[in-house]
């Protein structure tokens, strides 16, 4: 779908859409504090069902779920989702991106507590940064959320993850909760961390969340070049990190609020890419410190008995210095500042009991400083509207919205500013009940969408282009989902989806080298993606043992439609994209003890566009085995848990990024006290 042009463009324009914006939420404001007296108050409820509701079934882990992987980050969660292709460049410290039905990393979009996690410079959010620790679950929704009462920021990617922090929770006549765990494991790794929950009123919770995290990051690994197979220890990647959240939590009339502080402090050498020439080179001095911090607060609020408002807000400031000291020419040593400002209003009416529709609006400031004059400094403002609507019928659900996204920039120095964008992007999921009296349906969507280029990609130095069209994403899906619970003493329930899906990437933004020292980025026509997720789960009851099982594979197919005079590159399957890959997450559970075993395979992956058949342009297959033991116990009133992790049990060698070796067999144990 073509940019669409606004008739009369004056400066004017701007101003009224931000005055929509501001007016909105000023009315927002207004009828958050209103009072009703014909609303009747109701309590919390908590209502247990199958995750997958929705009109496109999301993917879910949760609370014990969590606890249960081999995995000290969101990251390494996701990566047991089908669909999803996590980049992880070794150890502990290595950078974590994830890529959502090969779409891209810049096309996923990340949420924390119901607000986005962004990142102007570069567009990738490194779930390197979350840990589990104070994560209640992590969902994944293809295409987006499947309600309308949300942000219209949430509507403005092609794959969300959710990610939701623990809530307060108090039993009977109890005020305070506090958990502390302390992990010690492989590579120096080192990991206590705290959580204190805190019941000031019987509408009013406060939490806190600590953890601090250091490994050296050195593990064996072999490397096999020229006839040569030699066992290396990998250098330069110690790490330390100090994470700390605190939160607020409370109830007003015929809603609720929450507000939220997160600091994150990161510093850690960079391993690079492992290379021998004519003398092996492991070493490598690339440093970066990284401080993330935002404030952000949500309200709902049932206004009244048909009408329902939504505010979120959110203040964000990143700091990222880059030191390398290894350059032939000259030191780098690059500091970047990011500012995000950001505000949003959604509201929604029910018309009738089967229709709701909704509109939010949202507006949203980036600003990028750095200490080179040899570096752009870019302001970005994006205005984000988006009108929705449900129906909502026995048999059949349908979800349909139109977002609409206006941004301007503007530079200080150096290049001129990327144009003014305007863009609408529709979206449709609808979903069938096959059988009456069975959890069977049909579900399917559409959806357009783009994504704006990266500061960096615009911007920076030789390598940006400010002429860079956005990148466009045209998704379609089909797929049956299937969920049924059992009486039988042994089967228990029994959940399967699975989904076919055709994604064509347009304006495909791609680095290109215009000569061996010198790259530049391009938009390249198109990218085509085939692909089939399957995923089921089951639980099954043997005497006292519950045990349960969920497998997840995706067959997929990313061609190059690029150029077809490039017929080298025409047709291949893009780089770092495997046809086949899946998870199996198997736990079983008896009494109090818990044992847990996970495989992940990767098939084969080429390195380049060519897809050369040879040892040096592509990865091998590779699969890996996780188990790990835990036990629940109580000593007086104290309850504790103890475990073991195995990671990684065959100690098999393989790569995620050509060159840069995972970690073979390692392990932790963990000890957390709940007082």
């Amino acid at each position: 779908m073509p940019e669409f042009q606004v008739v009369g463009r004056f400066s004017g324009y701007l101003f009224c859409k931000r005055t929509i914006v501001l007016s909105l939420l000023v009315c927002g404001f207004a009828a958050l504090h209103s009072q009703n007296d014909t609303i009747r108050h109701l309590e919390d409820v908590t209502v247990t069902a199958r995750q997958n509701r929705s009109v496109v079934p999301a993917q879910r882990l949760t609370g014990e779920q969590l606890e249960n992987l081999n995995a000290l980050s969101v990251a390494d969660a996701v990566r047991t989702f089908a669909g999803v292709q996590v980049k992880d460049y070794g150890g502990v410290g290595g950078l974590k991106t994830v890529n959502i039905r090969e779409i891209g990393s810049q096309h996923a979009g990340v949420f924390y507590d119901g607000i986005a996690v962004g990142d102007a410079q570069n567009g990738i959010v490194d779930l390197g940064k979350f840990s589990l620790d104070n994560i209640d679950f992590v969902s994944l929704y293809n295409g987006q959320q499947n309600k309308i009462l949300l942000p219209a920021r949430d509507f403005a990617s092609a794959n969300t993850i959710y990610m939701t922090s623990k809530m307060p929770d108090f039993q009977e006549n109890k005020k305070t909760n506090l958990k502390i765990a302390l992990r010690y494991g492989s590579f120096g790794l080192v990991n206590p961390s705290a959580n204190w929950q805190q019941k000031l009123s019987e509408n009013l919770y406060s939490s806190f969340n600590f953890e601090y995290l250091h490994a050296n990051g050195r593990y064996k690994f072999r490397h096999a070049d020229s006839g040569l197979d030699t066992v290396m220890t990998r250098q330069n990647g110690n790490i330390e990190t100090f994470r700390a959240e605190g939160g607020l939590f409370g109830k007003i009339k015929n809603g609720k609020w929450n507000a939220k502080l997160f600091y994150y402090d990161r510093w850690q050498q960079i391993p690079g890419a492992i290379i021998r020439t004519f003398e092996y080179k492991n070493y490598n001095h690339e440093q970066q410190w990284d401080k993330n911090f935002f404030v952000q607060t949500s309200a709902t609020k049932q206004v009244t008995e048909k009408y329902k408002l939504l505010l979120n807000a959110k203040y964000a400031n990143d700091f990222m210095r880059y030191y390398n000291p290894d350059t032939t020419s000259i030191l780098i040593d690059n500091s970047f500042y990011q500012q995000e400002f950001y505000v949003s209003l959604a509201q929604q009416y029910t018309i009738l009991d089967f229709w709701n529709v909704s509109f939010s609006a949202d507006y949203q400031r980036n600003i990028l400083n750095s200490n080179k004059t040899a570096i752009a400094s870019p302001t970005r403002q994006v205005e984000f509207l988006n009108l929705s609507t449900s129906l909502n019928f026995e048999r059949c659900q349908v979800l349909a919205n139109v977002l609409a996204t206006f941004s301007q920039e503007k530079v200080q120095r150096l290049v001129p500013a990327a144009k003014d964008r305007q863009q609408l992007s529709p979206a449709v999921f609808a979903k069938y009940k096959l059988l009456r009296k069975t959890d069977f349906n049909l579900h399917a969507f559409y959806k357009h969408i783009f994504r704006l280029p990266t500061f960096n990609e615009l911007y920076y130095g030789d390598y940006g282009n400010y002429n860079l069209k956005p990148e466009l994403a045209i998704q379609y899906d089909i797929g049956l989902d299937f969920f049924k619970n059992f009486d039988k003493k042994t089967l228990k329930n029994l959940q399967f989806n699975i989904d076919g899906y055709f994604n064509q990437v347009k304006n495909k933004i791609v680095a290109y080298p215009v000569r061996p020292s010198q790259w530049t980025v391009l938009n390249f026509d198109k990218v085509h993606i085939f692909g089939v997720d399957v995923r089921g789960q089951n639980t099954l009851e043997i005497a006292q043992i519950t045990l349960n099982s969920t497998l997840a594979y995706t067959l997929s197919n990313t061609v190059n439609l690029a150029d077809k005079r490039i017929t080298t590159k025409y047709g291949k399957q893009l780089p770092y994209s495997p046809r086949h890959s899946a998870t199996v997450l198997l736990n079983a559970n008896y009494k109090n003890w818990s044992v847990n075993y996970n495989i992940t395979y990767a098939g084969m992956r080429y390195t380049t566009a060519e897809n050369i058949n040879s040892e040096k342009e592509k990865i091998n297959a590779w699969t890996t085995n996780d188990i790990s033991v835990f036990n629940r116990f109580a000593i007086k009133k104290i309850n504790c848990k103890a475990g073991i992790e195995i990671s990684n049990i065959f100690n098999r060698q393989y790569e995620i990024v050509k060159n840069y070796p995972m970690p073979r067999r390692n392990a932790k144990i963990t000890l957390t006290v709940s007082l």
